[in-house]
């Protein structure tokens, strides 16, 4: 080959590449085609065809370059670059027990790269071994700490299972902390993780930033809500029904419990009437009609919402949303006057007298399923307690009081029954 042949190989071979980047894959593919031609023994050019070949989906032709580069230059088969593009083809190529052999060698001979890793962990997850993904991220992410795909990847694995060390990863030393799909996302897996403070702290740094996002308020309600600061959840949720002009159900309804549970009965009304008009046969806007009405002492309103209840729950669901309900309103005066709601209405089926005991029993029961569900949530510890405490459990109740305020040392609702618990025992 002389001289002119081989400038002219280097010269198709460079547009190539250029025109691969560009996405030009028409021009990368003649100018690639020319140089081979020219040069068919040249190493570079076969790993630039190989890389073309898995641009464009086609990881056969991909492996066929990388066997006629090896065919040409069998000295340089561990060539970094080109044992990293076979091991991929090989994942494409489905021959993943050949590229999790040939990544594993890789990882040995460069301990310091973390792409091997990177790629080990993307096969294990294919496979399901999740424990396996972990630990290869986190060697990767030592090795390299801005790598951000790495670190997302590391998260989304953690967040479900630990979200204590997701947290942890996604707030490890990022350039990104101030950007607000960051603080969202640490924002969640704190509230996830019973973090609530760091959680609270993540979404007022938030809302400075996004104050037009209805998302971002209604999830900060809800968590000022776990948090048993009941103003600030209901202003945060009133922010985000405005945002939505009202057409946000979900937050209505959220909006409409913490009125509930800051004993704002009259607007508590208003708000589950505003969410009755767009879903009629929702059950949770009668049930909670029901109750409000019991608590003013409105027969007429609680008779005639009860038998709108009647018509849109079954009686299971009805003793639920009645006792989650009465849980809410706060008070043994005001659920005794539950028991002409919740099977002593007219329904399909006979109606059947509940005592005040049996009903919070089974708010009780209800609380506690919640509380294993949400067990960093403060309201449902406090609600559980106020109802153990009528029942007279007084040391269950206390517990459940000593966890809210260990949630939330600001909660002050469950200050005060602490309060009163500690008065009832010096009295004792």
């Amino acid at each position: 080959m002389t001289l002119a042949d081989q400038q002219a190989a280097r010269t198709h071979l460079s547009l190539a590449l250029l025109a691969l980047e560009a996405g030009q894959h028409e021009v990368a593919r003649t100018h690639l085609s020319r140089s081979l031609e020219l040069r068919p023994e040249d190493a570079e050019a076969r790993l630039v065809q190989a890389r073309f070949e898995v641009q464009n989906n086609r990881p056969t032709q991909a492996l066929s370059a990388l066997d006629a580069r090896d065919l040409y230059h069998p000295d340089r088969r561990s060539d970094p670059a080109a044992a990293f593009c076979r091991a991929q083809v090989l994942v494409r190529c489905g021959q993943q027990d050949v590229a999790i052999e040939l990544l594993e060698q890789l990882v040995g001979e460069y301990e310091c790269d973390p792409r091997p890793r990177q790629m080990l962990a993307a096969v294990c997850m294919q496979q399901g071994r999740r424990e396996d993904a972990t630990g290869h991220l986190e060697v990767a992410l030592r090795l390299d700490p801005d790598n951000a795909a790495v670190r997302d990847a590391l998260v989304e694995i953690l967040a479900d299972r630990d979200p204590q060390r997701a947290v942890k990863v996604l707030l490890g030393d990022r350039r990104d902390r101030q950007v607000p799909s960051t603080m969202l996302r640490a924002a969640r897996l704190c509230h996830s993780a019973g973090r609530l403070r760091d959680a609270e702290e993540q979404y007022r740094a938030l809302l400075d930033l996004v104050d037009e996002d209805a998302a971002v308020w209604f999830e900060a309600g809800r968590v000022a809500r776990d948090l048993g600061d009941l103003p600030l959840a209901a202003e945060r949720l009133e922010r985000a029904v405005t945002l939505t002009n009202g057409r946000d159900v979900e937050a209505l309804v959220e909006l409409a419990r913490a009125q509930m549970l800051d004993a704002r009965f009259t607007q508590a009304r208003q708000t589950w009437r505003r969410v009755r008009r767009p879903r009629p046969n929702d059950p949770r806007p009668w049930a909670a009609a029901a109750v409000l009405a019991a608590v003013a002492d409105e027969a007429r309103l609680a008779h005639r919402a009860t038998r709108g209840l009647a018509d849109r729950a079954d009686e299971a669901l009805r003793r639920q949303l009645v006792a989650e309900f009465s849980a809410l309103v706060d008070g043994a005066a005001h659920i005794a006057e539950i028991d002409a709601v919740t099977d002593g209405a007219p329904s399909r089926s006979a109606p059947q007298e509940v005592s005040l005991e049996a009903l919070l029993d089974h708010a009780v029961n209800v609380l506690r399923k919640h509380e294993q569900a949400h067990p960093h949530r403060a309201d449902t510890h406090y609600h559980l307690g106020v109802c153990l405490h009528r029942l007279g459990q007084t040391t269950e109740s206390e517990a459940s009081v000593r966890q809210a305020l260990q949630i939330n040392p600001r909660y002050a609702d469950a200050k005060r029954l602490s309060e009163v618990q500690a008065g009832q025992r010096a009295a004792a």
